[in-house]
């Protein structure tokens, strides 16, 4: 079962050399077997959960900690764009393929404050997945969190390896036309 979001697909990533698999906002997808999951994240979250021993595991990407307030407009392909439902449907779905809850360990992702008009929105996503993982009694064995870089993040369940590349966010600047500010 690779995914819960019909828009996960495998491309090549020339940056990365390698095939993955694209974890779409508010998607949760299981690797197949040595498969490398991968996302683009800036306030949203990503957590990266594996059975250790059995090396099966997956990735979720979800934008805003919970629903309330003036929401965005979320992709209609978003499955679980909440976190505490994208937690809950990754941890389930790992456990319902064999994965033993003693032997799971968690990596946590993304929470930028990137969006002004939401501002703390990355905060809240990071609390939201690591209140989560506490509550399971599981402790993130790696995680990078805020400041105002978005992240490409590559997860390899089967090893457990994570690449994080980071990239600074650009300052917004006026359009030009011939050297002046339009």
């Amino acid at each position: 079962m690779p995914s819960s979001a019909g828009l996960s697909l495998l491309y090549y990533d020339r940056a990365f050399g390698g095939t993955v698999r694209r974890v779409p906002q508010g998607a949760c997808v299981l690797a197949e077997q040595d498969e490398v999951l991968a996302t683009l994240l800036g306030s949203c979250v990503a957590v990266c959960l594996r059975d250790r021993t059995r090396g099966i595991g997956g990735m979720n990407h979800f934008l805003m900690p919970s629903p309330g307030g003036d929401q965005p407009l979320f992709p209609a392909h978003a499955d679980h764009p909440y976190g505490e439902d994208a937690m809950e449907h990754l941890l389930s779905t790992l456990l319902a393929q064999g994965a033993q809850r003693d032997t799971l360990e968690a990596k946590v992702f993304g929470g930028a404050e990137m969006v002004p008009v939401l501002e703390g929105v990355g905060k809240r996503n990071a609390d939201c997945a690591l209140r989560f993982l506490n509550g399971q009694g599981l402790t993130p064995v790696a995680q990078d969190l805020g400041g105002t870089a978005s992240r490409r993040v590559y997860f390899q369940p089967c090893t457990g390896k994570v690449w994080v590349r980071r990239r600074q966010a650009q300052q917004t600047r006026p359009a030009t036309s011939g050297g002046t500010p339009s």
